[in-house]
């Protein structure tokens, strides 16, 4: 994935997920400002969305459609409405 970063002074970069150290922070090659993601939201967003195909896929597998369907809305309340919308989107597009 690539992750887009800016500076106040309006330099972008975009750099490689790989690429990344475990450093918090990361700094403008031509003026030193911190840099900040741009795309946070969608990367998150990106990020919930193959989670939750991995963990309907896994627990397909594991525990059954009929389960999984169960645990998903036994959680309801756990997770919270966005997160339970998600599981309710990949049910759906799977045809349940």
């Amino acid at each position: 994935m690539i992750i887009e970063f800016i500076c106040p002074n309006g330099h972008r970069y975009e750099i490689d997920e790989s690429k990344l150290t475990d450093t918090p922070y990361h700094y403008c090659y031509q003026c030193g400002a911190k840099l900040s993601i741009v795309n946070i939201d969608s990367m998150v967003e990106t990020n919930l969305e193959i989670q939750v195909r991995d963990n309907i896929s896994k627990w397909f597998k594991s525990e059954g459609i009929e389960a999984t369907c169960e645990l998903i809305e036994r959680t309801r309340e756990t997770v919270g409405e966005k997160i339970y919308g998600l599981y309710k989107v990949e049910l759906q597009r799977r045809g349940l």
